[in-house]
C-alpha cells in the first residue's frame, strides 16, 4: 500500500520515505533465493508484468514504475488503477483489523499508540 503513495501519489515528505522503504523491502523479498520467485510473481499478478524487471532491481525503479503509467500483458497501469488498487488493499487490511482502518494513520505518519495496541490485540 505504501509503494502506491497518498491519495493522487501525493505523500509528503514523510510519505516520500515510507514509499522508498517499501520499495527496499520489495526488492529485498524479490531478492530472497528461497521465496524471490513467488513474491515477485504474487507483485506482478497484483499488478502488472511491467514491474517485473523494477522488482528485480533498485528501489527507486519500484518507484519510478509505480508512478509511470503503461500496458503490459493486456492491462494498463495509470492513476486509475493505482486509486482503485489502493482502495482494495485499504479495504482488506480495514477487514484485517477490524476497528483500525477508521483510527489510521496517513501514509507517512507514525501511528498512534492506541492504534498500535488494537492492531497488538487483534493479533493476539
Amino acid at each position: 500500500l505504501a509503494l502506491l503513495g497518498g491519495e493522487g501519489g501525493e505523500g509528503g515528505e514523510g510519505g516520500e520515505a515510507l514509499r522508498a522503504a517499501a520499495a527496499a523491502v520489495t526488492v529485498s523479498l524479490v531478492a530472497d533465493q528461497i521465496h524471490g520467485a513467488v513474491v515477485s510473481d504474487s507483485f506482478c499478478a497484483m499488478l502488472t508484468q511491467g514491474f517485473r524487471a523494477a522488482l528485480e532491481g533498485a528501489p527507486d525503479g519500484i518507484v519510478a514504475v509505480a508512478d509511470a503509467e503503461h500496458t503490459s500483458g493486456g492491462r494498463t497501469w495509470n492513476a486509475g488503477a493505482r486509486d482503485e488498487l489502493r482502495g482494495v488493499l485499504a479495504q482488506a487490511v480495514g477487514s484485517l483489523l477490524p476497528g483500525a482502518a477508521a483510527g489510521s494513520p496517513q501514509l507517512g505518519e507514525a501511528p498512534s499508540a492506541a492504534a498500535v495496541q488494537l492492531a497488538a490485540e487483534q493479533v493476539e
